[in-house]
């Protein structure tokens, strides 16, 4: 939780009472949520993310409104970490209608945190993707003197694993292989990633483009190959939940090659939709790009079938079956 006043004299006196403060900043908290539900004589409620739900779930139920909570991974991550949120969260969940969670590897969480769940209660739904915005075109070929061009989009932090892509890069293109890499997004990583491109030597092969707008991305993914999203748990706990990006890459005719890390499985069908491997398996990740870049037959194989699968995981179908399941929790 963010503190609203953390200088002078008051920053301290909070830090030293803090659990005061907390209880006191719960208190207005849930005043402000309570009456504007009041107000809009809410009849169901969705909390996005558990620590929503861990902070507002009283407020709920003492007005007897139904709510559901959609897990993305972290906030499910963080009890470990934090005993009070545990409690909380575990009271949130046993009090919803239902909890949305966006990967399978989730559901194992949810049992622990409520060992007697209905399992009825547990419902799978991806985030989705603008799958329109991204499929316009058809898979093309590769043409025979053009490098293999590889690309990731996300945040740049250990989580996404985009060093592991550069060393599996900088192996490749040192046995001789014609590659480039693009790299498009922020984050705490940029200047690591950057000179790890430099120190292996492959920096003129290594593109960072920085944060982009969605039409920009789409343009981007159609000139390139091959998707990369080498995802690994962080050790923050993060786990990947649901690769918002790799639906995009897949709707635009990529392949994609990342790893048996959380939600991915449920996007990406292993030598169908691309390759998936081991958490932090550099030399596996170099594999499927050497299988790539010999291979278009099988490359092009793979982006007729992910552009396919990435129907499965459009925003606007999985939108409706939310809509639906918080229609049928009020009938």
């Amino acid at each position: 939780m963010s503190l609203p006043w953390t200088s002078d004299g008051f920053g301290y006196r909070i830090s030293r009472n803090f659990k005061l403060f907390r209880c006191l900043y719960r208190l207005r908290e849930c005043k402000t949520v309570r009456d504007h539900l009041s107000q809009q004589n809410a009849s169901i409620a969705i909390c996005h993310f558990g620590w929503t739900a861990s902070r507002v779930y009283t407020v709920l139920r003492d007005l007897k409104i139904p709510y559901f909570i959609i897990c993305h991974g972290l906030d499910l991550a963080t009890p470990a970490l934090v005993k009070s949120y545990l409690t909380d969260l575990k009271s949130s969940i046993k009090n919803a209608a239902g909890v949305v969670i966006v990967g399978s590897h989730m559901k194992n969480a949810i049992n622990q945190l409520h060992p007697t769940i209905d399992k009825n209660k547990i419902h799978q739904i991806p985030c989705g993707a603008p799958i329109k915005s991204f499929s316009r075109n058809r898979p093309s070929r590769r043409q025979k003197d053009e490098p293999l061009k590889l690309i990731s989009v996300g945040r740049l932090f250990e989580g996404k694993g985009i060093d592991l892509s550069i060393s599996a890069i900088s192996q490749l293109i040192k046995s001789g292989l014609d590659l480039h890499f693009t790299i498009v997004g922020e984050g705490v990583e940029l200047s690591h990633l950057s000179k790890l491109s430099e120190t292996l030597g492959i920096e003129q092969h290594v593109t960072f483009c920085g944060k982009l707008q969605q039409v920009d991305i789409a343009k981007l993914l159609k000139s390139n190959h091959v998707f990369l999203q080498p995802s690994r748990k962080s050790k923050s706990g993060w786990i990947e939940g649901f690769g918002v990006s790799i639906t995009e890459a897949m709707a635009s005719g990529l392949p994609v090659i990342a790893t048996l890390s959380g939600g991915i499985p449920d996007q990406v069908r292993d030598q169908r939709d691309g390759f998936l491997v081991e958490e932090e398996d550099y030399k596996g990740i170099a594999e499927a790009i050497l299988t790539y870049y010999t291979s278009e037959e099988t490359r092009f194989r793979h982006s007729q079938n992910a552009q396919k699968q990435a129907t499965n995981f459009d925003s606007a179908k999985l939108a409706q079956k939310l809509e639906g399941l918080l229609l049928q929790e009020i009938a």
